[in-house]
């Protein structure tokens, strides 16, 4: 009796060992992450290339063997909704009231947002310098040039931070507040008037006071914080084209629509569970729509370009180099322009500048980001 126990243990052992591969075999995958998995790649000669081969084979069972991401989804909800932390935390912080902020891997943004990895003068410098050389071969063109940036979460809705991270806490009674790299930039920029560059941060946290600017469980502002963008890039724009139509808020319908999870919640394998409590639908109460003409892949990241034709055609061309804030800028900005091109990437083709021949360029960059102007 004691000697057929012993042999069940051994065969249950065996068969929860096998499991994962006859699971992968027979194609069981019921959860999907959004983790990027890549594989040792094969070189060399003779032990070398055995070495090789045998970690690359490795490296792939690690990242798909059967029943992963069961597990790895079952460690997700154990982290987040028993022990009220992240299952990802260089990835995804958990603030205040389900609010959702991206970590560290994302281009050290906490660091950023508590003063440990700011932005020398020296640097604001180079870059503003180097964004006045860019407008001034534009200029040469007869191409207006502006700046958008497109600010963090974290500025906008510091007080949702957990509290050793709030930037309003932090020595208070100093009244010292931590110097990010956009404060930074900001303040060298205010020297150089020339320059269009566009700060959306007091005029975001003003607006979030009516309604959110911002998505809790995503990177990204919502359709309502992008309005609010577009609105004051547009202020900017009319004082060189001063027969451009201002954007103003009474002029769209806002509703509200159930929304899942953002990006951050997509991370962490919550996107079900780990919802928006709502979502802003903004149309226009007119009519005051763009035409989509083409859609391409042009660009760099891979991304698609997108070109629209205005209702008005006699109004300036507009082609905006930016990241994944200008989805929801689409939304609205091709509609005011004779012609618009959004490309999806944060250096400039000026191939394409030379073939379009926008009046206009601008372009979007997330704040975590900023340094990246200097390569523009």
């Amino acid at each position: 009796m004691k000697k057929l126990y012993i042999q069940s243990i051994v065969l249950i052992f065996f068969i929860i060992l096998f499991l994962p591969t006859v699971s992968y075999f027979l194609g069981v995958t019921p959860e999907q992450t959004m983790e990027s998995k890549s594989n040792v790649q094969t070189t060399g000669r003779g032990g070398t290339y055995i070495k090789n081969k045998l970690r690359q084979i490795n490296s792939y069972y690690v990242g798909n063997f059967g029943g992963r991401t069961a597990l790895v989804y079952c460690h997700n909800v154990l982290n987040y909704f028993l022990l009220k932390q992240s299952p990802i935390p260089e990835q995804v912080l958990l603030g205040k009231d389900g609010w959702l902020f991206a970590g560290d891997q994302t281009g050290y943004v906490i660091k950023q947002h508590i003063g440990l990895f700011s932005l020398s003068a020296d640097s604001a410098r180079i870059i503003a310098d180097h964004l006045l050389a860019v407008q001034q071969k534009l200029k040469q063109k007869s191409i207006k040039f502006y700046v958008l940036i497109a600010p963090d979460s974290h500025s906008i809705y510091s007080e949702k931070l957990p509290d050793l991270l709030q930037q309003n806490k932090v020595d208070k009674a100093a009244g010292y507040r931590p110097e990010t790299p956009h404060d930074v930039l900001s303040s060298t920029m205010s020297r150089y008037p020339e320059l269009s560059y566009i700060d959306l941060r007091d005029t975001l946290i003003q607006a979030k006071r009516l309604a959110p600017v911002y998505q809790k469980t995503d990177t990204h502002w919502n359709n309502y914080g992008a309005l609010i963008g577009c609105a004051v890039l547009m202020d900017h724009m009319r004082l060189h084209f001063p027969y451009l139509k201002p954007i103003r808020k009474e002029d769209y319908r806002y509703t509200k629509v159930p929304g899942d999870g953002g990006d951050l919640a997509g991370l962490m394998m919550l996107r079900k569970q780990v919802r928006e409590p709502y979502l802003y639908g903004v149309e226009p109460k007119n009519p005051l729509k763009a035409r989509e003409v083409k859609v391409s892949s042009r660009s760099a990241t891979g991304y698609p370009d997108r070109q629209w034709i205005g209702p008005d055609t006699t109004q300036p061309r507009l082609m905006l180099f930016g990241d994944s804030f200008t989805t929801s800028v689409a939304f609205f900005l091709p509609a005011y322009f004779g012609e618009s091109y959004f490309v999806r990437q944060s250096t400039l083709d000026w191939k394409r500048i030379e073939a379009e021949k926008p009046d206009a360029v601008v372009v979007e960059i997330v704040e975590r980001n900023l340094r990246a102007l200097s390569r523009l």
